[in-house]
């Protein structure tokens, strides 16, 4: 019988593989802005260190945050007194770990992290792409053969698209009593570290107003869900009168070098943004209440940690000598971070709540399971450009691309002769698809594009431009390897584009997806017993996963591109 738990943090534990038949657990009493400029490496890691395998833990969480670049560890630091000191100055932080893709997405990095494959491999090259075959823009994941339990008219969501198994699959092929559970307020994330068969993946869902799943892992929500989604968490922490909505922690003149203010014309209003654009941020459409908007706040990540909470209580997760896996992505600090820039005030204050709200979580883990018998990861999905227009890099600007297609187009279709009545199609995904007829000969196809990445190269918002047919074969450029790294034949675009340093791709906020260091170089720590201090050697997200699975007695899967790395 599928088990249902999946949260946006991961964690995993594991004793050894079972022959006996699986056996429900029993119930456990509770006691009471602009970044690192050291590029990352474009090759891979050569090799695995040979790590010693210290006492499996019971639990095992990994603690993604989305959008977190490195260098906010010591940016913000300075203000955690709670969870995330805590982790801070427990942990063994690697101070060079990246992601070694270029196109350093939210779906790309979490399939990363808990699959241990490039997006190459994995499949999940971006948040979206061009369906080929369906002829449409998908997002990485989206089934249309399951539904969204409560909001039975959106577009279902499963792991059906990643190529490969995850963590929690290997970890309960070969332990098949342990739990593993994902949670997070974004689909994508809950479901790609969830993996293929996890017992729940869990994510919010605005319009339902709660936390759901779809079909592809069963009928109903666990009973953990329904129950903390009864409890009107989202009302609650959104406030009422004068004490209502998201509100600085503290004042003003205690945020340092934030920036105050960000203009109102410059902020993003992606995904039906119901708020006011200044502090405090409140409501501004009448149809809409607490439970659409709080993933717009910290308090949805605050909730996230609070089911995830519930899901180890409820699963009894890390109560016994079967290891469990929990993942728990938080999502705010990329909204917020999206709309505001890296260098604002609401990023700031986010951070400073997070302390908090991990400080929580980490005490409850301390309880129930044991503070020396659990492993917890801290890490992001990918990091940010700071805002164009507060940007410390000479060449960031927004891409103008779109407006300037069809001239571009044009050019390169005159250099190479090529027929103005077959000139494709255009639809930009996280590339640029250009859809010819039928009958266009291949030959013709490709001369084409490597014009328009020509055209593309030329432009001073443009950095580079990387065609199929170039990312297919042996590129020579700098950043080749990191594209190719996220290069699928099936399902990326027909030319990649590289924004020259700092740049957006947005005409508002500010955004990711390149192979710079601000994207790539991201925080890693490990708290565990027995473990502390830094490191400097550099490591690879894609490390993470086996070297998980030896932590926990495990064989990865076949084929990996991370390698194991010693925690000492």
């Amino acid at each position: 019988m599928r088990k249902l738990l999946c949260l946006g943090l991961f964690a995993a534990a594991l004793m050894g593989c079972r022959g006996e038949e699986s056996k429900p657990k029993e119930a456990k009493p509770v006691a009471s802005e602009a970044g690192s400029e050291v590029e990352a490496s474009t090759q891979a890691a050569v090799g695995g260190d040979e790590a010693p395998t210290p006492e499996r833990p019971r639990l095992v969480v990994v603690l993604v945050i989305d959008q977190m670049r490195a260098d906010f560890v010591d940016r913000f630091g300075g203000q955690w007194t709670q969870g995330l000191r805590r982790v801070a100055d427990e942990g063994m932080r690697f101070t060079a770990a990246y992601h070694a893709h270029a196109l350093t997405e939210t779906a790309p990095g979490h399939a990363t992290i808990s699959t241990g494959v490039h997006p190459a491999k994995h499949g999940i090259v971006a948040n979206r792409w061009w369906d080929r075959v369906a002829g449409r823009k998908v997002n990485a994941v989206d089934d249309r053969n399951v539904r969204i339990l409560g909001n039975e008219e959106a577009v279902g969501a499963s792991p059906a698209t990643l190529r490969r198994e995850a963590l929690g699959d290997w970890l309960q092929a070969q332990s098949p009593e342990s739990v593993v559970v994902s949670i997070s307020l974004k689909d994508r994330a809950a479901i790609l570290m969830g993996g293929k068969r996890p017992d729940a993946a869990v994510w919010y869902d605005d319009a339902f107003g709660g936390y759901t799943t779809s079909s592809y892992y069963g009928e109903a929500v666990p009973g953990w869900v329904a129950a903390y989604n009864g409890k009107g968490r989202a009302e609650a922490l959104y406030g009422t009168g004068d004490s209502a909505g998201w509100r600085l922690s503290y004042p003003p003149e205690a945020y340092g070098d934030a920036r105050r203010e960000t203009p109102e014309a410059l902020v993003a209003t992606f995904n039906d943004y119901s708020l006011s654009k200044r502090f405090p941020h409140v409501i501004t459409e009448a149809d809409k209440g607490p439970r659409n908007v709080i993933r717009d706040t910290p308090f949805g990540d605050r909730m996230s940690l609070e089911l995830a909470v519930e899901a180890v209580a409820a699963e009894n997760m890390g109560g016994d000598a079967t290891p469990d896996l929990l993942f728990v992505s938080l999502s705010g600090g990329d909204y917020a971070g999206h709309r505001y820039g890296p260098g604002s005030i609401q990023v700031r204050d986010y951070y400073l709540q997070m302390d908090a709200a991990v400080g929580t979580f980490l005490a409850e883990l301390d309880a129930r399971v044991g503070k020396d018998r659990y492993l917890l990861v801290l890490t992001a999905d990918h990091g940010v450009a700071p805002f164009v227009e507060f940007s410390p890099h000479e060449t960031a600007l927004r891409f103008a691309g779109r407006e300037a297609m069809p001239q571009m187009l044009a050019a390169a279709a005159a250099e190479i002769e090529f027929p103005g009545e077959q000139l494709p199609r255009v639809e930009f995904s996280h590339g640029i698809e250009l859809l010819f007829a039928e009958d266009v000969a291949e030959e013709q196809r490709a001369a084409l594009r490597a014009a328009l990445a020509k055209q593309l190269r030329a432009r001073k918002d443009v950095a580079d431009a990387w065609t199929r047919d170039e990312l297919a074969g042996q590129p020579e450029r700098k950043y080749a390897a990191a594209w190719q790294r996220s290069f699928d034949p099936e399902r990326s675009s027909d030319l990649l584009v590289q924004l020259a340093r700092g740049g957006s791709l947005y005409p508002v906020g500010t955004g990711h997806g390149t192979p710079y260091a601000y994207d790539q170089h991201v925080p890693l720590i490990v708290v565990g017993p027995g473990l502390g201090g830094t490191s400097d050697a550099r490591r690879e997200i894609v490390d993470i996963a086996p070297t998980l699975a030896q932590l926990l007695g495990i064989e990865a899967a076949a084929g990996v591109d991370g390698q194991v790395f010693a925690l000492e």
